[in-house]
């Protein structure tokens, strides 16, 4: 064989070393991207979980302010009165102010009231609902709730969770997903509906979400907060009083 023929052999054998090289080093980041990727997602969303528990606590805590300033009486879901300048919520002309500016002065900071884990939009990241049953003039029962006097067992009513609009309605309560996006007012995720809601079981209803690893961050009327399925909250239309921690009972 002549030199040069040799030194192209070589050059070539180097070339197809380096390209196999390559190869081995591509297969290798991938196979790590794959290990690590779902690592980092996973803890990105334990951190926004941690993140709406903290707000929520913030919530309930403004929440039991306003009613011990307020003669025990629950901040109401909209009054009507005129929304300030600069209103966390403001809903067409402003008529109304909402829960979150009522409880505003007693809640240090206005970015309680946004969910790390909603979408950007016009909703303005709001995902911590407030209760319908409490919002509402009166209660299936016809009892008015008003204060935690109303209820029968405070410590087992759910005042505020993660909500958002429901695609899915008629799926079990922890398959519920939201709509795929959210194109309505600021209230879409102000206030969560209840079973005995008009609009319960139509598509895009306002019902309370597992937003955060497969869970519901919820408040309670005795302002604690807890991290629990949407399954175990009763929502489910048959279901038992004993078992509803969305009611008065």
């Amino acid at each position: 064989m002549l030199p040069y023929q040799c030194r192209t052999g070589i050059r070539d054998s180097r070339a197809a070393f380096a390209l196999l090289e390559l190869l081995v080093a591509a297969a290798v980041i991938a196979l790590i991207a794959a290990l690590v990727l779902p690592a980092v997602n996973q803890s990105k969303n334990q951190v926004r979980a941690s993140k709406c528990i903290d707000n929520s606590r913030l919530v309930g805590a403004a929440f039991k302010s306003y009613a011990d300033n307020h003669r025990g009486q629950f901040v109401p879901f909209k009054q009507l009165q005129t929304a300030p300048k600069d209103a966390a919520v403001r809903v067409g002309e402003g008529t109304f102010t909402y829960w979150p500016d009522l409880l505003r002065e007693f809640a240090g900071h206005s970015g309680i009231w946004h969910c790390p884990g909603c979408r950007n939009d016009r909703s303005g990241n709001f995902g911590i609902a407030y209760n319908q049953l409490l919002g509402a003039e009166q209660s299936d029962n016809g009892k008015c709730v008003q204060s935690e006097s109303d209820l029968a067992k405070p410590a087992r009513t759910v005042v505020f969770a993660d909500a958002d609009r429901i695609a899915n309605t008629q799926d079990a309560p922890d398959q519920w997903r939201p709509m795929a996006a959210t194109t309505q007012s600021p209230e879409d995720r102000l206030q969560f509906e209840i079973p005995t809601s008009a609009t319960w079981d139509k598509p895009g209803a306002r019902r309370a979400w597992n937003r955060h690893l497969g869970r519901a961050t919820v408040v309670f009327a005795d302002q604690h907060v807890d991290v629990l399925p949407v399954s175990q909250l009763g929502f489910q239309k048959q279901a038992d009083a004993s078992v509803r921690l969305w009611d008065s009972q």
